[in-house]
């Protein structure tokens, strides 16, 4: 099982995601508030409706599967990447266990060796010279947050509205072991119809500017499916794994599992809860 401790872990984790199915509904209600894909004040979609959000989450929910098929290990999960080009990770923008889970997982590819090249919808594409000065050691992680900040006051490297230490955390994981990190979308948001084939474009750009890496992309869990499809629609072999499993998808978890990430029958995977 994956280790339950961070160096770099300062922001107290504020609930305990369980496999109690009850649990998981009451875990679902900030997920309602802030949305699947960037929901919530600071991190709002720009010209959306509360109906197009519905509608937009409905349509992954209905794709996520009904049932649990098979589990895997850590060690198992990478090993399926050696023939993938790239690992998307939904993402609850709110949820500090899911992401110690996320970067868990990130550390447990870079420790094979594998190069990858992380991209984030946490930064906007006008902030991309800011980030690579940060990767390069030529800027400080307060001189890039404030940089930012200034550009973009809502920017979720500084925002209290998300788990801000998450993606300053991922930037610092990549800066560590030299991996790319790179936008995928400008910030603040397109309006919702243009938003995912735009990310699509950028993820399918990187894929052909760094042929050697896996790419690892954060981005809201609603996109992987449904209406958003943004992996099927760059075409690349891809595992996936949600943030949060819908209610009934829930409710066929196991109580105990021996593994560490569950698929359903639809291929997507979920951590484990704990």
């Amino acid at each position: 099982m994956l280790v339950r401790h961070e160096r770099h872990h300062t922001r107290p984790i504020t609930r305990r995601r369980t496999r109690n199915a009850s649990a998981v509904l009451l875990l679902l209600l900030p997920f309602v508030a802030v949305g699947s894909s960037c929901n919530g004040t600071g991190v709002d979609w720009q010209g959306r409706s509360d109906l197009q959000l519905r509608e937009y989450r409905a349509a992954f929910e209905a794709e996520a599967g009904t049932n649990v098929v098979t589990g895997a290990s850590t060690a198992e999960f990478v090993n399926q990447l050696r023939d993938r080009r790239a690992l998307w990770l939904g993402d609850h923008h709110r949820d500090p266990q899911l992401h110690l889970q996320q970067r868990q997982l990130v550390r447990a590819v870079l420790a094979t060796g594998t190069r990858c090249c992380l991209l984030l919808e946490a930064i906007g594409v006008e902030d991309q010279p800011a980030i690579d000065d940060y990767l390069a050691g030529r800027s400080s992680m307060d001189r890039l947050v404030a940089v930012v900040r200034a550009r973009w006051p809502q920017s979720w490297l500084s925002g209290s509205d998300v788990d801000s230490e998450h993606y300053r955390e991922l930037l610092r994981i990549a800066r560590d072991s030299r991996t790319p990190a790179l936008a995928l979308e400008p910030t603040p948001r397109l309006p919702l119809k243009d938003r995912d084939t735009r990310i699509a474009a950028q993820v399918a750009a990187a894929a052909r500017a760094h042929e050697d890496c896996l790419l690892v992309v954060v981005l809201g869990q609603s996109h992987l499916l449904g209406h958003g499809r943004v992996p099927a629609r760059t075409g690349l072999p891809s595992l996936l794994v949600g943030a949060t499993p819908p209610r009934a998808l829930a409710q066929q978890f196991p109580r105990r599992s021996p593994h560490d990430l569950l698929r359903t029958d639809q291929g997507l995977w979920f951590f484990v809860l704990d």
